[in-house]
């Protein structure tokens, strides 16, 4: 779907001369990537998931569309990674390896919208790839503190890396030999321990993009849906 879908979709939209904006992901760019990226840091998707994404990005461009990458994308109705890490906070079961301080980026719905009505509206964004974020950078442990004071709850314990490492490697193990996936892993551990922040300069300069909502105002609006959902 992601990939022959979007070719389809592009095609038409090229031949009838119609706008086309296609949210990527930044799963482009792997699961190994790290450091600040932009979109002209080199792609490298090792899932299948990231693989469809960057050939239908190939067709959206082609056609004359717009591709949007978004990091992790948050607010109220989230189903994903912020809304089950806001879950894991509030009942206690989130620790944060040693000192936190991987940096991440976000994009709240509310941005990701603005960015998609303002590539609609701008003719100059014909054929560009931008990154879709609010401008602001979190380390992990100020996040994970974030949420806890917007959900009245108890910060999540420190705990050495060393530890959480020992445990993400059992977990792998576990993985292999149950042939399911383990809330804690290598994998998942990596993520958590290393900087992946993203640059929103090209928006910004090309098309004007300016977020319309802070990632303080966003956080406390998805905490509050989950308390109400």
């Amino acid at each position: 779907i992601n990939h022959l879908a979007t070719q389809r979709i592009a095609e038409y939209c090229a031949a009838h001369s119609k706008r086309l904006i296609f949210a990527s992901t930044v799963a482009v760019y792997g699961d190994d990537a790290s450091g600040r990226l932009n979109e002209g840091t080199p792609v490298n998707p090792d899932t299948a998931y990231g693989r469809s994404k960057l050939l239908a990005e190939g067709h959206v461009i082609d056609a004359g569309g717009t591709v949007l990458r978004p990091p992790m994308v948050y607010g109220a109705h989230d189903r994903g990674n912020m809304a089950k890490m806001m879950r894991a906070i509030q009942k206690g079961w989130f620790v944060i390896p040693g000192a936190g301080g991987a940096l991440r980026t976000f994009a709240g719905r509310w941005n990701v919208a603005h960015a998609i009505r303002l590539a609609l509206d701008t003719e100059s964004a014909c054929g560009r790839t931008y990154l879709v974020t609010d401008d602001e950078d979190l380390s992990l442990a100020d996040l994970c503190d974030k949420i806890a004071g917007l959900a009245n709850c108890r910060k999540p314990l420190r705990v050495p890396s060393a530890l959480i490492a020992l445990a993400a490697l059992g977990g792998t193990a576990g993985g292999r030999i149950l042939r399911r996936n383990m809330p804690l892993d290598l994998a998942s551990y990596s993520k958590l321990t290393r900087d992946l922040s993203f640059d929103g300069g090209r928006i910004r300069e090309e098309i004007g993009y300016r977020p319309v909502k802070t990632l303080d105002e966003g956080l406390k609006e998805e905490v509050a849906w989950l308390a109400a959902n």
